[in-house]
């Protein structure tokens, strides 16, 4: 089993090449890149697995037939997008970041100690969320400057551009079922 991580942020990949020498996993490939540019690595893949990109990309549809473009026929394409149900509980705290100054380790700690403090009963969701015990993570969570959500509908639209046989939801509360049930198909 052969893999190859991509990823345009160097500090990501160092932090991966590091983890796999810990580990002594030997069977990645590091390359450094942008979605944008993955025709240029001239490879085809089994599994494509895409997390934390898409939705943040200024065309996640051209970022998905990027993707495509490297995936084997019957690959399998896997993508983590953000839920526009699951972050509308959020806008009020985006908006929030967004007049803030959250650069630096201490106003996100505070920032995200408020929200924790708030007792609001809509967020119980948001802290069992492992991104949001992580800086780094709760920044990208909270406070990133370009985000896209999907609807089912777009998932829909997404699956028919690209020509793509659905598969099913990940660690979600009976979405498959949500899925079928709204788009009367049966479960496979």
């Amino acid at each position: 089993l052969k893999i190859t991580a991509i990823d345009l942020s160097k500090t990501s990949l160092s932090y991966a090449i590091r983890k796999c020498e810990e580990l002594n996993i030997k069977n990645v490939e590091f390359l450094n890149g942008d979605i944008l540019n993955l025709d240029h690595i001239n490879k085809q893949f089994d599994i494509v697995i895409s997390n934390g990109v898409i939705h943040h990309m200024e065309d996640p549809i051209l970022g998905c037939k990027k993707l495509l473009g490297t995936l084997k026929k019957n690959g399998l394409l896997k993508l983590s997008l953000y839920s526009k149900t699951a972050r509308k509980s959020l806008i009020k705290y985006k908006n929030k970041a967004k007049t803030l100054n959250l650069h630096d380790a201490n106003s996100l700690r505070n920032f995200r100690n408020k929200i924790i403090t708030s007792n609001n009963t809509n967020l119980n969701w948001m802290t069992k969320v492992t991104d949001f015990y992580s800086l780094n993570d709760f920044k990208d969570f909270i406070c990133h400057e370009q985000e896209h959500t999907f609807t089912i509908e777009k998932i829909k639209s997404l699956i028919k551009n690209f020509n793509l046989e659905f598969c099913g939801f990940q660690n979600s509360d009976n979405l498959y079922e949500k899925f079928s049930n709204y788009y009367n198909t049966s479960r496979r």
